[in-house]
């Protein structure tokens, strides 16, 4: 039975889970993707906040579908939208641009899970999805 989670609820330090854990400034820290957890497919908050029903859809699959720990990261890509090229202080406003990363340690995981949530999963990009097309 797989199991979803964030970095803090692992019940032991991140050095019993990942090769790479490094200690410092009093705790232990991790970074992704790396050597243990390769693979990673991500969805746009807005559209979880959207749809609350998914976030409960996609915890039931993973832990019916998935055989190992699937570890979700939260992904901050705010940035300032500026009116003009001067980038006055006042001249501009803040775009909330977040994403939640789902790490997978086996691809055939990453797979299955593509295949099953597919139309939601979408490549973290600086800006946001509804303004990409903005130059």
């Amino acid at each position: 039975m797989g199991r979803l989670t964030t970095i803090d609820k692992l019940e032991l330090p991140l050095n019993w889970h990942f090769e790479d854990a490094y200690y410092n400034n009093g705790k232990w820290l991790i970074s992704f993707p790396n050597s243990n957890y390769l693979y990673r497919l991500a969805i746009h908050n807005d559209t979880l906040r959207e749809n609350n029903a998914l976030r409960i859809e996609i915890r039931k699959w993973i832990e019916r579908n998935i055989d190992d720990l699937v570890i979700i990261e939260h992904i901050d890509k705010t940035y300032f939208q500026y009116y003009s090229e001067t980038r006055a202080r006042n001249g501009g406003y803040q775009i909330s641009n977040n994403w939640s990363g789902f790490y997978f340690e086996k691809e055939e995981s990453a797979i299955m899970f593509k295949l099953k949530f597919g139309e939601f999963i979408t490549e973290v990009t600086e800006k946001h999805p509804r303004y990409l097309d903005e130059t």
